[in-house]
C-alpha cells in the first residue's frame, strides 16, 4: 500500500486539485503532494484547504523532495 502520493495540478481527465480531494477523502493517512508548475497562491491555497501536505513547484529539486519522502 502506498504512503505517499504525488500528484501534479494540470492531469489528462481530471484536474489534480479534484483527484486529490477524493483521495484524502478516502485515504486521509496518505500523504499527498502536489507538484506543479503554477506557484499561483489561489492553487496553493485550494491545495491546502483539501488537504495537501506539501506543494512543490517545478522544476523540482528532487534532492528536497527525497528528503521529504524519505524521512
Amino acid at each position: 500500500d502506498p504512503d505517499v502520493v504525488t500528484l501534479d495540478i494540470e492531469m489528462p481527465g481530471m484536474n489534480g486539485l479534484d483527484l486529490l480531494r477524493i483521495v484524502k477523502s478516502r485515504h486521509q493517512h496518505l500523504k499527498v503532494f502536489m507538484i506543479t508548475a503554477y506557484g499561483d497562491a489561489e492553487y496553493q491555497r485550494r491545495a491546502r484547504e483539501y488537504g495537501c501536505d506539501d506543494y512543490l513547484t517545478k522544476p523540482i529539486d528532487f534532492a528536497m523532495l527525497k528528503e521529504k519522502l524519505l524521512p
